[in-house]
């Protein structure tokens, strides 16, 4: 295919799904501005404006079909797109999202800013289309195949962007991809892959399905984790045609996955991300229902459960070992430090620090000055613990208590016995 042939289509603005009242007035929110109808909004990210698109992949969810997302496995998408609903939801940072938005401005405007200071010429656009890739199917003599109407079949009709904006740099057209990370030193490892233009796989993946969508041979992708031009990354992504076209093609088969209603199977998943969202899906667990025989096929993944729980408990007992003859040689040289912090041992191989600090007690504060001092403060500052309520009047404990609601995290206890001592 001359992949040079097909143009983006425009499903529609998203600019103008707004949120109005009874009289079809437009609501907006303290700044003004119009109020983003998050509900229809979905819709749109589900089957297309129109609704007329059985399935969609947008560019974020690109990166979930290939399990391939720190968040999200396809298990979780595909059910998602079927409508099946976990029984728990999942806990989301909303101010993390809303502090993505507002700070998106920022960014694009550093991001001008940067490039016009190395000399390019940068024109920046607010482009808010949904697009659908517009390549068209074609037959085994490379024509493209019509459809009874005399319209030509799209190739991967599924595939839809919203772009963050696209640019004008140096007289080509490219897409803009704005994102934040932390700066907590948690997440220095991160901002270091950053620092030296590593673009984690699920925003590549999400910048190639975008450059796929709308034929554009180039992405930038803006990352910030401050406010400075020293904690900001921008790195440029070269449109790679065969990755490209294997991207389409794993994208296509889990399109037919939804459509043979076949899920996929986790075994390329994060173990420990399935098993969260396997706890979200089912909720809470029954002690009436009948118990789980596992039968035969299930043998080897018992057995290595089974070996692999016993090795843990002997790592242990091995760890508790280790740490009493650790102590025993600690009690050798504990006395030479007194009320010292720090050691050092030195010989031709090796210098060892060693840093002692005692351990204390939380901060306490003298309740009784400051409910003396400053009682509203000190009101204010009381917290109300059920356990105190409970330990003082168990009655109008139970009157007042709430269910307990599911945290979403299920653990799976594994006991073993011996077969004569077995029972239900």
């Amino acid at each position: 295919m001359n992949m040079q042939n097909y143009r983006p289509v425009a499903l529609g603005d998203t600019s103008t799904l707004v949120l109005t009242n009874e009289n079809g007035e437009i609501l907006v929110d303290a700044k003004g501005k119009p109020r983003f109808n998050e509900k229809e909004w979905l819709q749109w990210r589900k089957h297309g404006p129109l609704g007329n698109i059985p399935y969609t992949i947008g560019g974020s969810e690109v990166a979930c079909t290939m399990d391939l997302s720190p968040w999200v496995t396809s298990l979780e998408l595909y059910n998602t797109k079927k409508g099946i609903k976990p029984i728990v939801k999942k806990e989301f940072n909303e101010e993390a999202k809303e502090a993505g938005h507002v700070f998106e401005p920022f960014i694009v405007e550093m991001f001008c800013n940067i490039m016009t200071r190395k000399g390019h010429k940068i024109h920046y656009f607010a482009d808010t289309n949904m697009y659908q890739c517009g390549r068209v199917k074609e037959n085994a003599n490379g024509e493209p195949v019509i459809d009874r109407f005399g319209k030509p079949i799209l190739a991967y009709p599924f595939a839809v962007a919203n772009l963050d904006g696209r640019i004008k740099l140096d007289g080509e057209m490219c897409i803009l991809e704005i994102k934040t990370t932390s700066n907590s030193w948690q997440n220095r490892h991160v901002i270091e892959d950053w620092k030296n233009g590593v673009v984690p796989i699920y925003y590549e993946l999400q910048c190639r399905h975008y450059m796929a969508v709308t034929n554009l041979n180039t992405a930038y992708i803006c990352c910030m984790w401050g406010f400075k031009e020293s904690e900001c990354a921008i790195i440029k992504i070269t449109r790679d045609m065969e990755w490209e076209e294997e991207l389409l093609r794993s994208e296509y088969e889990f399109i037919q996955m939804l459509e043979r209603g076949t899920p996929p199977n986790g075994e390329s998943a994060n173990a420990s991300l399935l098993l969260d969202y396997y706890s979200r899906l089912y909720g809470e667990t029954s002690s009436v229902l009948p118990v789980v025989m596992l039968g035969k096929d299930h043998k080897n993944t018992i057995q290595t459960i089974v070996s692999l729980k016993n090795n843990m408990n002997a790592l242990d007992e091995r760890k508790k070992a280790y740490q009493a003859m650790l102590d025993q040689h600690l009690i050798k040289i504990a006395p030479l430090f007194m009320t010292s912090q720090k050691g050092v041992y030195e010989d031709e191989n090796m210098k060892v620090f060693i840093d002692v600090k005692a351990g204390k007690k939380a901060h306490e504060v003298n309740e009784d000055a400051l409910k003396k001092n400053n009682p509203a403060l000190y009101a204010e500052c009381c917290r109300f613990n059920p356990s105190f309520l409970k330990a003082k009047n168990k009655t109008e404990y139970n009157r007042y208590v709430l269910p307990r609601e599911l945290s979403g995290n299920r653990t799976y206890k594994i006991t073993v016995k011996e077969k004569e001592n077995v029972s239900m």
